[in-house]
């Protein structure tokens, strides 16, 4: 399985080419919200979850609580600095309202 990250412009782009008129679109956090966001997930995944035989991460007995609490910990401080020491370098991504054109 594979994410896409597109731009505000590429999202822009694709709309428009498929017929949406964009009436907002909003950033989902900044690059203290992401930097959090991919720590917090690197956390779990070495340390608080193992892969079952379907590749699915499921919790670890002993180490999932405290690494989901230590995560949950990683994202209160990336919120807070997101507030305090905003950023727009990056952001986990994007909020659009759209609504189809008129044909």
């Amino acid at each position: 399985m594979t994410t896409e990250r597109f731009t505000r412009h590429w999202l822009k782009y694709l709309l428009d080419l498929n017929g949406w008129r964009i009436d907002r679109i909003q950033e989902r956090g900044g690059a203290w919200a992401e930097l959090g966001y991919r720590f917090s997930s690197f956390l779990y995944a070495s340390l608080g979850a193992k892969k079952d035989s379907t590749g699915n991460l499921r919790p670890h007995f002993l180490l999932g609580p405290p690494v989901v609490m230590v995560c949950a910990l990683v994202q209160i401080v990336a919120y807070m600095l997101n507030r305090l020491l905003p950023s727009q370098l990056s952001t986990i991504g994007y909020g659009v309202i759209a609504t189809r054109k008129e044909r």
